[in-house]
């Protein structure tokens, strides 16, 4: 027996709410709605932008250092492009490196970036300023060393992986400037619940221990570092939900992904009495009409 179902895993708010999605996906089946920013309400994207530019720029000019942990890809290259247009001079470490190699390149259109980064002229154009670590300390015409950034006299901006604080080059930036009360520490996106950018986010104050290279062992430090969050989301909000799911009329909802049972609860509040909602957890099965 042949079955024929539509399911919609929507989840970038720029995409999802373009006319053409909307068109092709109107009474799904079944929508696994992304919900990890269901029980917030973001500020328009170019408050946040301008909020994160005034934090940056406050800190350099107290002469603090500023750690964006970011993922490799989306939120971390908005970041660079946004600070770029201010003249503030970026460095990015980690594994952003090899999605930057890609955005610099002015032949290839890759991912559609210059839409993808709200951008209104080519992204290669920004990402071509950003200096990038490089591994071969004996070769700094191919880059700034990370020693070099963590050592120089000058106030400095990365951004680096991972968002977590845990692997990648961001908890060596992060334990060169947490006990620096001119610097800060900037999450650009949802901070995720046990990993040590949760730790350090929620329990201000509180002793932390990050995992480096240098210190395989960890050392507790106590943040005395601004430390802030803005969140450049590449999912939609708890109102850009509804309208979504308004605009498409999909017979069923899944809320899914983090956020947590509070986003989803949230979600389904919103949606109750419009939608049949099916109630999805970690580890358990669900059951869709069909």
């Amino acid at each position: 027996e042949v079955i024929d179902l539509r399911i919609l895993n929507p989840w970038d708010k720029e995409t999802v709410l373009a006319a053409p999605i909307l068109d092709v996906y109107r009474n799904t089946d079944l929508v696994l709605m992304d919900s990890t920013n269901g029980s917030a309400r973001l500020e328009p994207r170019e408050i946040r932008l301008a909020r994160l530019k005034t934090l940056v720029r406050g800190t350099l000019d107290r002469r603090g250092n500023v750690l964006l942990p970011s993922f490799a890809n989306e939120r971390g290259p908005e970041a660079i492009i946004s600070l770029i247009k201010q003249e503030i001079p970026v460095f990015m470490d980690g594994m952003g490196n090899r999605f930057l190699e890609l955005y610099r390149s002015p032949e290839g259109r890759w991912c559609d970036r210059d839409r993808m980064f709200h951008a209104s002229e080519p992204v290669w154009r920004y990402f071509s300023r950003v200096e990038q670590y490089r591994r071969n300390r004996n070769a700094p015409k191919q880059g700034v060393t990370r020693e070099r950034i963590l050592n120089s006299k000058t106030p400095w901006v990365v951004v680096a992986t991972s968002a977590t604080l845990k692997g990648g080059p961001s908890p060596e930036y992060a334990m060169r400037i947490l006990e620096d009360p001119q610097s800060s520490i900037i999450f650009l996106g949802y901070i995720f619940e046990n990993t040590p950018a949760h730790d350090l986010f929620y329990k201000r104050g509180e002793p932390i221990t990050l995992v480096t290279k240098m210190s395989p062992e960890g050392k507790p430090v106590t943040p005395q570092c601004q430390i802030e969050q803005v969140r450049l989301s590449a999912h939609m909000d708890q109102d850009a939900i509804v309208r979504f799911i308004g605009q498409i009329r999909p017979k069923q909802v899944a809320p899914v992904h983090c956020g947590g049972i509070d986003s989803h609860d949230a979600i389904e509040d919103r949606l109750r009495g419009k939608v049949r909602i099916v109630r999805t957890r970690n580890g358990r099965i669900v059951e869709a009409e069909l």
